[in-house]
């Protein structure tokens, strides 16, 4: 059994395999006890270790706090009884965890496949004749081998050719007392949201007027990670829904802004979302240890762009049919 002490301090974990402490931690096992370790894991588990540390500069678990905790001890053969009862028991919830989490992994892998495909191929037909448009389109070879076919009335573009403007923010962090205070949208505003709206807690920060200008956020326009420490987890992107005052990007961000004659943003932010896009940004990202995305190979991305109307009617399509994966996946997340 091994007890954090530095880091992940009072955190209790048990092994069924022999192992080696390292000396961040403590360990007990069968030499240092007569109780029942199994028993003596759940106890300590559920003893709130976490709580008790006294060091401010780095919390730590002290060996005499953890030594003075009292417990029930019952004898050894109860023990034993109620650590078959919680293996058992706590076996079967973590069954249900798993299952729960498998059920997330799909819908996300669900989620991924119904953008991706339907930013190559169009709507479904009973979604297609709601909006209008001839379903089961005639299809063409797009001129990108990762692409495939497409419908035969789109364009395939590189994203150079359908917006206005890329521009990867230098607004860091700091409060400068000679700037413009300003709210900052930071990497991990765009990363865990889809939307960018006034419901984040934005964090304030200082531009010069320069810098509004080119990074003051609009709606319509999508926000990419041009930053990131794997490659294959690079050019998130995430949509601006609604205008935030003095909301400008921030540090690890790339602001693109559609081409209102030819993209729609809430369907740029789809088509950035679908394997498409991830797959070229993987191999646009350039670093070893931190990898990072280029203006030119950010300009270079190609990307099926249907007529407006159809970008509207698949961003639409998206919404509804991803909110509805979303549900599904946020009530087995607070199951689990």
């Amino acid at each position: 059994m091994i007890i954090g002490r530095k880091g992940s301090y009072g955190k209790v974990a048990y092994s069924e395999i022999p192992t080696f402490a390292i000396d961040t931690t403590y360990y007990v096992d069968y030499r240092h006890t007569d109780a029942d370790i199994r028993w003596l894991y759940y106890v300590l588990a559920t003893a709130d270790l976490d709580q008790v540390s006294r060091d401010s500069a780095i919390p730590g678990l002290n060996r005499t706090d953890a030594d003075n905790r009292i417990c029930l001890y019952p004898p050894l053969r109860e023990q034993r009884g109620i650590a078959r009862y919680l293996n058992c028991e706590t076996a079967k919830i973590d069954a249900l965890i798993r299952q729960k989490e498998a059920l997330v992994k799909r819908l996300d892998e669900h989620r991924v496949t119904l953008v991706s495909r339907t930013v190559t191929r169009g709507l479904p037909p009973k979604e297609a004749r709601k909006a209008g448009i001839k379903p089961h389109p005639k299809l063409k070879p797009s001129g990108v081998e990762w692409l495939g076919h497409v419908p035969d009335h789109w364009e395939v573009a590189a994203l150079r050719r359908v917006v206005a403007s890329i521009r990867a923010s230098n607004v860091d962090k700091h409060v400068r007392s000679n700037e413009i205070t300003v709210k900052l949208c930071n990497y991990v505003d765009v990363y865990h949201n889809d939307r960018i709206d006034s419901q984040i807690d934005f964090m304030t920060g200082s531009a010069t007027a320069g810098q509004i200008e080119h990074f003051q956020l609009q709606v319509g326009d999508v926000l990419i990670t041009k930053d990131s420490e794997v490659a294959t987890d690079i050019g998130v992107p995430s949509l601006v829904v609604e205008r935030v005052p003095d909301l400008v990007a921030g540090y690890h961000l790339t602001l693109i802004r559609p081409n209102a004659q030819r993209l729609v943003g809430s369907y740029l932010f789809r088509a950035l979302q679908s394997d498409v896009a991830s797959l070229q940004f993987t191999h646009g990202a350039q670093g070893v240890t931190r990898y990072g995305l280029t203006y030119a190979s950010i300009k270079s991305v190609r990307l099926p762009v249907p007529p407006s109307h159809e970008q509207h009617a698949i961003a639409s399509y998206l919404d509804r049919e991803t909110t509805k994966i979303d549900r599904v996946a946020e009530l087995a997340r607070q199951e689990i």
